[in-house]
């Protein structure tokens, strides 16, 4: 079906991806010119705050905090062009 859009369509196809889409790379096989999240990653992330917050309020617990983003990482993950970790 994707396949079809990218040869009826005169211009880049995006599509949404999420559970259940194929992986980036079997689209970009297809011919998809870029993929989008929708609504999936920040539902994803409420799903950890909720999480988060359930060990906060019931075992008064900090382990939900444990793996963090640095502001740098984020930054870079946010940059155009290659990364450090890119080479």
């Amino acid at each position: 079906m994707i396949d079809g859009l990218v040869q009826a369509i005169d211009a880049p196809l995006n599509v949404i991806g999420g559970p259940g889409s194929p992986s980036i790379p079997a689209l970009h096989a297809l011919g998809v010119a870029r993929v989008s999240l929708g609504p999936h990653l920040a539902r994803s992330v409420m799903a950890h705050v909720r999480r988060a917050a359930a060990e906060l309020l019931g075992a008064g617990t900090y382990d939900a905090l444990r793996d963090q983003v640095t502001s740098r990482d984020l930054n870079a993950l946010m940059t155009v062009g290659p990364r450090a970790d890119d080479a």
